[in-house]
């Protein structure tokens, strides 16, 4: 009998459209995939700049975090280790005791959807290690065994600088300028861990829970408090409901489900009618289910 080539699964590096380009083509959502890296990275403060005014060919979103940091070891074996369950690695806590957010290891493709060019500069132990990737270079190389490799900046290079790691992106996809105000009511509204322990500054002005919406525009608050929802399996929610003085934004209508100190569920009626106009108008709120997001899988990345 000949010889023949073993069989193999061979994966083509342009799958990086599918899981970067084109579930990520907005900026909110990469933004927030950021912030869950740094959470998961034990950061206690994350420093988001964007440019102001027009988008040129200069301008640059950086996301810069003060968390543990990588060592040379770690960028190779586990940030370009595209789908790593970071949640099967131990207990599924950070070093720090916090529950891991990331789940399924491809949000770091999430970049390439607004950006052409990314650099990833991280600090752990007084070493710091610089790569930079361009997403035309990855897919002009694509050979059908899904290798490609990054350009080192710097490798185990002596610094000064505290740890943590910052991401520059460059080459941005869009020439519409960004709106600072609503990507930090997007940051408010998509985690619920943003305080005092967690904070998230955007262009120098930290994020707040009241940026959801105004705080002193409230009627009327209900607080759920650990309703038990499934005695046999210990499932619980909670949350605050408010009803507000003066009709709100659409996308500000509804009660978004949180779970793992994160969105999983974007702002929802729960299928009550259009016809019910002060619902539609005047409830919102927020609603946290850890249950969601603890065993299967059921949340998609748009977050429905």
């Amino acid at each position: 009998m000949n010889a023949r080539d073993p069989l193999v699964i061979k994966i083509e590096l342009p799958v990086i459209e599918d899981l970067g380009i084109k579930l990520y083509g907005k900026l909110p959502p990469v933004v927030s995939e950021m912030v869950a890296n740094a959470w998961d990275a034990d950061a206690d403060r994350v420093e988001i700049t964007l440019p102001e005014g027009p988008i040129t060919e200069e301008s640059a979103i950086v996301i810069s975090d003060c968390g543990d940091g990588m060592s040379y070891d770690d960028v190779a074996n586990k940030y370009l280790r595209i789908g790593r369950k970071r949640r099967e690695e131990g207990d599924g806590l950070t070093q720090g005791g916090r529950k891991v957010m990331c789940r399924k290891g491809i949000g770091k493709l999430s970049v390439f959807g607004i950006a052409k060019n990314v650099e990833v500069s991280t600090v752990k132990d007084g070493k710091k290690n610089t790569i930079a990737m361009n997403i035309d270079d990855m897919l002009e190389h694509a050979t059908g065994q899904m290798c490609y490799e990054p350009r080192v900046v710097d490798n185990d290079i002596d610094t000064n600088d505290g740890k943590g790691t910052r991401i520059t992106l460059t080459g941005l996809k869009r020439r519409t300028p960004i709106s600072v105000v609503g990507i930090r009511r997007d940051l408010a509204r998509h985690f619920s861990v943003i305080n005092g322990g967690f904070v998230v500054s955007v262009n120098g002005t930290d994020v707040a829970p009241g940026d959801k919406f105004r705080s002193d525009d409230v009627e009327r608050t209900w607080r759920i408090d650990a309703e038990r929802v499934a005695q046999d399996r210990g499932w619980t929610v909670s949350g605050t409901i408010y009803a507000m003085k003066s009709a709100l934004d659409a996308e500000d209508v509804g009660l978004t489900v949180m779970a793992r100190g994160k969105m999983v569920q974007k702002s929802t009626t729960f299928g009550i009618r259009q016809g019910d106009k002060y619902t539609y108008s005047h409830i919102t709120g927020e609603i946290t289910a850890d249950f969601f997001d603890e065993e299967e899988d059921l949340v998609s990345t748009n977050r429905q």
